[in-house]
């Protein structure tokens, strides 16, 4: 395993840095502790060709100019939008930082996702790691407690990337991370996703209202273009008659593991390239990227809708405001861990 630690540039008078890994394969794999981000995943194709199957930042600057797009970023202190930024805990109301609209999302303004972690690089035979280390501060948009994060990026020679999450509080706070990559297996965003093949073994999804809010319940898969037990193309999916899909234009959906078999997975027939994703975590929120709020060149092309594909691993959304949502409370007598892998396949013919 190769190791090499480049420059990211820099960003309001802070130096960034991009880590490269590459394995036996040839594949490499790069991460930044700016935002604790993947940033790159460069593979050979079918036809022996090197792409970079993932959307990413050519420098700290790019980053921030498409930083509403969130790629490759570790998001928190809580994925996803938080109904009017509003929640209670232990008979306490809170007010959180609102940056969509009126709703918090994705741990609200200069969180995560844009901050400087500090981290360590372990070797092993095998594989490398990345340890990425943040301290968010009480009151930091709003949320109580001190926290102590630990994201932890290994790549491995079987091309598996895996993330593990770790944190501890000094006050009950909400905690529900994610890492929000944007795949393309075309390995270039010219070519939309809308050809990709994804499977989700859940049988439940959570419908959302106009503003990507969770309505407040779950609907059985059954008998409607949400049930990808079996895979189906993207175009199929997002094309097909249903007032969800119609209501946002896509994607932008929790789907809820059953069976205790928490993975899905991702294919390009053009490529022959898969993705096999399993996850500690019970739920997968799946946005297949129709808005494009703000025109930015992507590896040198324009963006475009469909241009990636999130598989963003979690507890439910705003589930502190939800019945049967699942519970994002960390407390202070118990520290949160979660475990997300995604394994590279090169498929054959």
């Amino acid at each position: 395993m190769i190791v090499e630690e480049k420059s990211f540039g820099s960003l309001n008078n802070v130096e960034y840095k991009e880590i490269f890994i590459t394995n036996k394969h040839g594949t490499v794999i790069s991460f930044s502790n700016l935002g604790a981000r993947i940033n790159r995943w460069i593979t050979k194709d079918r036809y022996n060709n090197f792409i970079n199957i993932i959307l990413g930042f050519e420098d700290a600057k790019h980053a921030y100019e498409g930083r509403s797009y969130y790629y490759g970023a570790s998001v928190g202190r809580v994925a996803g939008r938080i109904k009017g930024g509003h929640f209670h805990l232990n008979g306490i109301e809170y007010q959180l930082s609102t940056n969509d609209g009126k709703n918090h999302l994705h741990g609200g303004p200069n969180s995560f996702d844009m901050m400087q972690w500090d981290y360590q690089i372990k070797k092993e035979d095998n594989s490398v790691s990345i340890i990425f280390m943040l301290e968010s501060e009480k009151d930091s948009n709003g949320y109580p407690g001190n926290v102590k994060i630990y994201i932890t990026h290994i790549f491995d020679d079987n091309n598996n990337w895996t993330i593990k999450y770790q944190a501890e509080t000094d006050q009950d706070t909400l905690f529900n991370p994610t890492n929000h990559v944007y795949f393309n297996l075309n390995g270039n965003n010219t070519e939309p996703v809308t050809n990709h093949l994804l499977a989700i073994n859940a049988g439940q999804f959570a419908p959302v209202n106009k503003d990507v809010t969770p309505v407040g319940h779950l609907e059985k898969v059954d008998g409607t273009g949400f049930d990808l037990r079996k895979s189906k193309q993207i175009s199929e999916i997002i094309t097909q008659s249903h007032q969800q899909i119609e209501l946002i234009g896509g994607l932008d959906h929790p789907f809820v593991f059953q069976n205790g078999e928490n993975i899905a997975s991702l294919e390009s027939p053009l490529t022959g390239i898969k993705i096999n994703m399993k996850t500690t975590l019970p739920a997968v929120v799946v946005y297949s990227h129709q808005e494009i709020s703000k025109p930015l060149r992507i590896w040198g092309y324009p963006l475009q809708k469909y241009s990636g594909i999130t598989l963003e691993t979690q507890e439910l959304p705003d589930a502190i405001n939800q019945e049967n949502f699942g519970d994002i409370v960390l407390k202070t007598d118990i520290p949160y861990e979660s475990e997300t892998s995604y394994e590279l396949k090169h498929m054959i013919g």
